[in-house]
């Protein structure tokens, strides 16, 4: 699914322009966004690569955490379940 880029709303958000400015740099200098001039404004849109990296790391954290969470609870069923003394 393609998402075109677009210029930041702020008619549906209570954000000041000079903080989504901010945010906007921020998430640009972290890779996730890029963006082209067009005119006096910039046209922003998700970078590819720099979400694959976020996905890529919360994947593993989290799926450490949900396979830890999965023994834990495959454990404790064993000691509370039918016959547990």
């Amino acid at each position: 699914m393609r998402i075109r880029p677009r210029l930041p709303s702020l008619q549906t958000r209570p954000i000041s322009r000079p903080a989504v400015s901010r945010h906007l740099r921020l998430l640009k200098q972290a890779g996730l966004v890029a963006h082209r001039a067009e005119g006096t404004r910039r046209l922003y849109r998700l970078d590819d690569e720099g979400i694959a990296a976020v996905r890529e790391c919360l994947e593993h954290v989290w799926g450490e955490a949900a396979a830890r969470f999965r023994l834990a609870a495959e454990n404790t069923s064993e000691r509370t379940g039918p016959g547990a003394p």
